[in-house]
């Protein structure tokens, strides 16, 4: 029930986050609930803040009482992203509609595992942006490269910032970004993200991110500067699907922000 409720909430709020519907009777057509459900869920949103009332909109034409209009709320809540790239660990501090606030990078010693003694190079990236915090903070992202991570290094960091921690494949991640903020994607259908970087990655979001996974395409190596052609045919790791249902939007476009 836990499940439903939530997935529900994720239907409403991405209603009116993207404009799909802009009060209690248009967000029952739109996701197919039933109009009591909605007005249940929509006082948990306006409650938590993610939400607010605009004031009344346009009667029907067919007359009766005029609705009363819905406002997502980007900064009721804080995300922050943390890609691992290279010898880098790069973090940014987000509003719920992607607008980026701040950045902070740590640079990783040869041969550092970023998600080595408890994800120290990750904590230290996200320590970095909490004091630059000006709302609650709701979640952290942190994309890797691979085909996935033990879940250790995300219960290690959820214990010490005491909120849900993701880690997935960067290029899974990125597609989420794409899917969520992204002009011109199709929101119900499917989107398949490639990172070229030595090696390559790819995400896949179906179902409009209800499902969603990343791997590396192993065995298949960008070519270095002038040299031609791919240097191995690839063999797709196979996905990981466990716990890649959840439709969570974490990726973010960037704009310019304070470096610390």
């Amino acid at each position: 029930m836990e499940q439903l409720r939530r997935h529900n909430l994720h239907l409403v709020l991405r209603a009116i986050y993207s404009g799909a519907a802009e009060s209690r009777a248009e967000l029952a057509v739109v996701t197919g609930l039933t109009k009591p459900t909605v007005s249940t869920l929509i006082g948990e949103l306006l409650a938590e803040g993610f939400i607010s009332e605009r004031g009344p909109g346009r009667s029907s034409e067919s007359g009766g009482k005029r609705p009363t209009l819905l406002r997502f709320e980007p900064r009721a809540r804080q995300v922050i992203g943390v890609s691992v790239v290279g010898n880098r660990a790069l973090g940014v501090l987000s509003d719920l509609a992607g607008e980026t606030s701040a950045l902070h990078v740590r640079e990783l010693a040869p041969g550092e595992d970023p998600l080595a003694d408890d994800a120290a190079a990750v904590g230290d990236v996200v320590a970095g942006l909490l004091p630059q915090l000006d709302a609650p903070l709701l979640g952290i992202g942190v994309g890797l490269p691979g085909s996935g991570a033990s879940p250790r290094p995300a219960a290690s960091l959820g214990r010490r910032f005491r909120v849900s921690v993701y880690l997935g494949n960067q290029a899974e991640l990125s597609a989420l970004g794409q899917l969520a903020y992204a002009d011109g994607v199709e929101q119900g259908g499917t989107l398949v993200n490639l990172i070229v970087d030595g090696g390559i990655e790819m995400g896949v979001c179906m179902a409009g991110g209800a499902v969603h996974y990343g791997s590396d395409l192993a065995d298949l190596v960008a070519p270095a500067e002038g040299e031609a052609g791919w240097k191995r045919y690839w063999t797709p790791r196979p996905p990981n699907l466990a716990g890649r249902t959840s439709g969570h939007k974490s990726g973010m476009p960037s704009r310019r922000c304070p470096v610390t």
